[in-house]
């Protein structure tokens, strides 16, 4: 009872906040704002023409949804609040069949035998689509980092992007291939923020332009976007403002972070960490090993390891993952 008396108060606030509104349009508000209460936009529209009854249907003024804020300002006093990412959501793909999910390649450190291994093992299985993971390229040039002032590969590592992404169309004629932003493409961001504000809304200085990405059919995922395989979600692994790493499983800190079922880069290692709750719910997280030189200058003594993962997505959003390890050229499971 508590809680339908609850329901009837919020909608009958709603119905005198927005009088002149739709019915379908202020039930689409009443859900937005209030999904603990109404678990469906059914019960939600129900609601509504439970409180206002049919009468003064044909009378009523259409108030769209867009039309809200103006309404709210004068209950609020508040003008219309802005919005930094209005766009942020999940990049979500459904298509069944295998991917290759594979990241942190650091162009032109790159390693290319595996690469070169990981890429026919994906050709065997006829993937539907490819997971550019995030730090694809290094950005050596625009790091924040110390480096060495001798190297200069920034136009190196553009064109060879441009051939990768043209021998990936090549190979895969007919894949979905996602280039997924990580820390260090986010690099050039902040270099071009610092060194030519007035050139970052020109269309030329992007990554789409200039690595010429619409050519070759690559879709770009920015702004720590999580991507969605089915039911299963993708981040690069630096989306978080704290590192999630753990030194015991860079897959058990995705765990603790996020809290739900989810692949990583990133952290370079392969690891993964399962956990079944009282319910008997089991949530999995896997990080997943790099593709670039195991041995650069700035750490040659390290843990990391080659690999990259292939995930099935089945109807329904039901998947599977495969992380995989590459030692020497050669794919282990």
């Amino acid at each position: 009872m508590p809680g339908l008396l609850k329901n009837i108060e919020i909608t009958r606030e709603y119905v005198r906040r927005f009088p002149k509104s739709g019915h379908a349009a202020l039930a689409r508000k009443l859900y937005s704002d209030n999904p603990a209460v109404y678990p469906t936009l059914n019960a939600a529209l129900c609601s509504i023409r439970a409180a206002r009854g049919k009468q003064g249907d044909k009378s009523r003024e259409t108030v769209g949804s867009a039309d809200f804020e103006t309404h709210t300002r004068h209950h609020t006093g508040l003008p219309p609040g802005k919005k930094q990412l209005p766009n942020w959501k999940i990049a979500q793909y459904d298509q069944p069949g295998s991917w290759l999910v594979m990241g942190d390649i650091h162009i032109p450190w790159h390693d290319q035998s595996a690469v070169a291994a990981l890429l026919d093992e994906a050709r065997k299985r006829k993937v539907v689509g490819i997971l550019l993971n995030g730090d694809i390229v290094d950005c050596h040039d625009a790091s924040d980092h110390e480096k060495d002032p001798r190297v200069k590969v920034f136009k190196e590592e553009i064109e060879t992007v441009r051939e990768f992404q043209k021998s990936l169309r090549k190979m895969f004629p007919k894949a979905k291939i996602v280039w997924k932003i990580g820390n260090h493409e986010e690099r050039y961001a902040r270099y071009m923020q610092r060194k030519a504000p007035e050139l970052l809304d020109i269309d030329d200085f992007q990554w789409e332009s200039m690595c010429r990405t619409k050519d070759h059919g690559v879709t770009v995922v920015k702004d720590c976007q999580p991507i969605g395989l089915g039911k299963l979600l993708i981040i690069h692994g630096h989306e978080y403002r704290f590192a999630i790493s753990n030194p015991v499983s860079a897959a058990r800190g995705m765990f603790l972070r996020g809290g739900v079922s989810s692949v990583c880069n990133h952290f370079h290692r392969t690891s993964q960490f399962s956990k079944t709750d009282l319910r008997g719910h089991t949530v999995s997280t896997w990080s997943i090993g790099c593709l670039c030189d195991m041995r650069p200058k700035w750490l040659p003594i390290n843990d990391w390891n080659l690999g990259a993962a292939f995930v099935d997505v089945g109807k329904g959003g039901t998947y599977d993952v495969e992380n995989l390890r590459i030692i020497d050229g050669r794919i282990y499971q």
